[in-house]
């Protein structure tokens, strides 16, 4: 063994006792602890026992083995001695540590599989009173004995899973004992199916890109509904009896460290699936009492967890220059919008990400908090706690910042803070849930906000929707007509056609939205390709995933002149689009004309 195997394996040591104290229940030990058993070891397999309640049995997720000394779990549970057997099929090895000790073939004759060695090691108490489990670990890949190193190892993470195992005993691990056997088959199997439906919804959800999970019980049809949220549209999934229902919800809430009864009242929680499953994805679940005196629940998948690059939003490269250019300072106040599901959320920790520094203190105040921000101070908002935006916010102003993202500022408390604190120095991020650039600055003078320190605090503002993209793998090329041209110009200039400059030249001003297309997306004839959604085994429909539509206003004067004038939404838009504000429908066309999406696809997200 080199210098630094050592070292690396303590590493792994310190990293896995890190999560096994992050688990938030029994059953999540049970689920995690051996899959990272196996990689800090590296062995083949690994099996944690826990002591049932009425001590006669040592309960797996696999196996349930009799605490006698006649197997190699029952043995060490008796003695609480660790043993280390170099080949559990050699009788003379087993022998030489106890007469009775017998290695229990049955697994291996049913799977086809040869354990050969063993490394077992007792879980009891600071003063070995108490056995709560046993570890088994199995055959190690390099085909060795199991080192000394991995046995002090192992003896150092039995500590560390007494205290885990000792805080987190539950009454639910009695349904493998002899308690649960009286409360009968039917009940655990049950149990059983819905954790199987449950980790499969999830998975699955998982596996296609789907934002949300809605389990929606049917009395009268007597079936439960199970849809999935994709790519911003609802679609059925599958159906199941309604009789499993109960279970489902139940072993739901259980995920979620939650009781178990029907509360009466809306409950939410949250689900650490990477508790339960190799995914490392987290649910926020509410449970909604429904008619029938049933539940209804919806899980949403939170995001990744990682901030996304400010490149990777899919802004066309001029916004993106002029976003840059607008936030590069230290103060002011910026603003995004945009109604829920319109990658709010995402935009800001983008932004975050952009702004960081080494030197600047960064918080942020959210409801949930769905991405780690790397470097920054995180505050979930906790309503039932009397901490609210509002609160928050005057807490954080206190705390030094440099930087404030606010991930909801539609009152007017949060409002009147945030512009204040961009007056005094600081940079703010805040996110309303408004329709467009425009609206966003007529709701913070409706909101009674003081219109010079809004025009004087105001960087801009960026409205965001997501509109589904177009499979790569199916969507079908064609050449539009010039009926379909001229129906994008029209759209595309709807809001144009308000302007001075179109009123004065109406075709001087078509001409150039037409070479603009041409020059960004026409080919050497000048002409246009564009896409229709096909379908295939890769998509929902013909489209997959979804693309950003931007609005950035960036304020001249002209319109830092209204917000001083308290100027109408109307006004504001006018003046914008006469500063060159390229709209949300116009950065849909665009994306229309670069064969990124269609037109179905942008009216839908409009």
């Amino acid at each position: 063994m080199s210098d630094s195997e050592p070292l690396q394996l303590y590493r792994k040591l310190h990293a896995v006792s890190t999560r096994v104290h992050a688990a938030r229940s029994l059953e999540a030990l049970m689920n995690s602890v051996p899959a990272d058993l196996c990689h800090l070891f590296d062995c083949d397999r690994c099996l944690l026992f826990v002591m049932d309640q009425e001590k006669d049995y040592l309960v797996s997720r696999e196996s349930r083995v009799a605490a006698t000394p006649g197997s190699i779990a029952g043995y060490v549970a008796l003695t609480q001695q660790l043993v280390n057997i170099d080949d559990v099929y050699d009788s003379s090895q087993l022998r030489a540590i106890s007469p009775e000790l017998q290695f229990q073939q049955g697994a291996d004759q049913r799977t086809g599989y040869r354990t050969r060695q063993v490394l077992a090691a007792p879980v009891a108490d600071a003063q070995g009173k108490e056995l709560l489990g046993v570890v088994q670990l199995m055959n190690p890949r390099n085909g060795e004995r199991f080192s000394a190193m991995q046995v002090e190892c192992l003896q150092a993470l039995c500590e560390t899973l007494a205290v885990a195992l000792a805080a987190r005993q539950s009454p639910r691990f009695a349904l493998t004992s002899a308690a649960g056997r009286h409360a009968g088959a039917h009940n655990a199997a049950d149990a059983d199916a819905a954790a199987a439906l449950a980790e499969k919804i999830i998975t699955e959800a998982c596996r296609l890109d789907a934002s949300d999970i809605h389990i929606e019980p049917h009395a009268a049809r007597g079936i439960m509904v199970l849809r999935l949220r994709r790519d911003g549209a609802l679609l059925p999934y599958a159906e199941a009896a309604l009789d499993m229902h109960a279970a489902l919800v139940a072993r739901l809430k259980t995920m979620c460290g939650l009781p178990t009864t029907v509360a009466g009242h809306p409950v939410e929680g949250k689900l650490l699936f990477r508790e339960f499953s190799q995914f490392d994805v987290e649910l926020r679940a509410s449970f909604i009492p429904s008619a029938g005196g049933m539940e209804d629940v919806v899980l949403h998948l939170l995001s990744s967890g990682a901030p996304m690059p400010l490149e990777r939003l899919g802004m066309v490269a001029a916004t993106q220059d002029r976003l840059r250019a607008a936030i590069d300072t230290t103060h002011g106040l910026f603003l995004l919008c945009g109604p829920a599901g319109s990658g709010r959320t995402a935009a800001l920790h983008s932004l975050l990400l952009r702004l960081e520094r080494p030197d600047a203190k960064v918080w942020t105040i959210e409801e949930p908090v769905e991405i780690t921000q790397p470097g920054a101070r995180q505050v979930p908002v906790q309503r039932e706690t009397g901490t609210d935006f509002a609160a928050a916010l005057r807490a954080v102003l206190h705390a030094d910042p440099d930087l404030v993202a606010i991930g909801d500022m539609r009152d007017s408390d949060t409002a009147a803070m945030a512009i204040e604190a961009a007056l005094n120095g600081r940079m703010v991020l805040g996110a309303m849930p408004t329709a467009s650039s425009t609206e966003t600055i007529a709701r913070l003078h409706e909101m009674g906000n003081e219109r010079f320190a809004m025009a004087d605090a105001l960087l801009g503002v960026l409205a965001l929707r997501l509109a589904k993209r177009l499979c790569e793998h199916c969507k079908l090329a064609y050449q539009p007509g010039e009926a379909e041209l001229e129906l994008l110009l029209a759209e595309y200039s709807e809001e144009l056609q308000k302007t001075e400059a179109w009123r004065a030249d109406p075709r001087a001003a078509q001409l150039r939205i037409v070479n603009g297309w041409r020059e960004r997306h026409g080919d050497a004839r000048g002409g246009f390709t564009l896409y229709r959604p096909v379908g295939c085994k890769e998509c929902s429909k013909g489209y997959k995933g979804r693309i950003g539509l931007h609005e950035l206003l960036v304020p001249g004067e002209r319109v830092r002149h209204l917000v001083r004038e308290r100027a109408s939404a109307p006004q504001l838009r006018n003046a914008a689009l006469a500063e060159g504000l390229r709209t949300l429908k116009m950065d849909g066309i665009d994306k229309i004309l670069a064969g990124v999406t269609d037109v179905k696809a942008v009216r839908g997200a409009l």
